[in-house]
């Protein structure tokens, strides 16, 4: 009688493998996020953020507020309670760290609730800057780092945060639109880093 030999399939999470723009912005969020409190992954377009955060994520580890996070805390909250959700999304993960919680809190996907806040049919105009204001001072106060993905920047956002983009991939028309980020200085004081931020054509 044959036998058939049995081969155990190999456990822990597939390897995640990035692109050279995924690569290099990988490569500048990590020390970023051991420099400073707080920092942006940049993308006006779908070039794989949530593939950097995977892998970012998968190596200081920490905790991850995505869109279904956010859309499950709103629907109990009320959709009225855009801010309010967010607000309370973050500062669950916040208390969490006096249990011992460590790494980053990761919160992607950042301007689909900016674009909905920030519509001409909203009636909670400019709520989410302070909300903004609000969880970098908490974070900041409990000693837990923040990572953003996200398009445009939220202003309050801008002024605290070392930021890096994805680069366009391969076989895209883009033209280049530059931009200026503001990062704060440990030592205090102010500098600005210039980069372009290619866009779709």
């Amino acid at each position: 009688m044959q036998l058939l030999e049995l081969i155990p399939a190999p456990c822990g999470a597939p390897k995640i493998t990035l692109s050279p723009s995924q690569r290099k912005a990988a490569d500048g969020i990590l020390p970023g996020l051991q420099r400073g409190d707080c920092v942006v992954l940049q993308d006006f377009t779908s070039h794989g953020k949530s593939t950097v955060l995977d892998y970012v994520h998968k190596e200081p580890g920490g905790s991850r507020i995505g869109v279904r996070e956010f859309l499950t805390k709103l629907a109990a909250l009320g959709p009225m309670a855009i801010e309010e959700a967010f607000l309370d999304l973050v500062d669950r993960e916040i208390e969490a760290s006096q249990g011992g919680a460590q790494g980053p809190i990761i919160v992607d996907d950042l301007h689909l609730i900016k674009n909905v806040v920030e519509s001409c049919d909203y009636t909670r105009q400019n709520l989410f800057d302070a909300v903004m204001t609000a969880v970098l001072a908490s974070a900041s106060a409990a000693r837990r780092k923040l990572l953003f993905a996200t398009g445009e920047i939220p202003v309050p956002l801008s002024r605290q945060a070392h930021a890096w983009s994805i680069a366009d991939l391969p076989g895209k028309t883009t033209r280049p639109s530059a931009r200026r980020i503001s990062i704060r200085l440990h030592a205090g004081g102010w500098i600005s880093r210039r980069f372009i931020a290619s866009r779709p054509a």
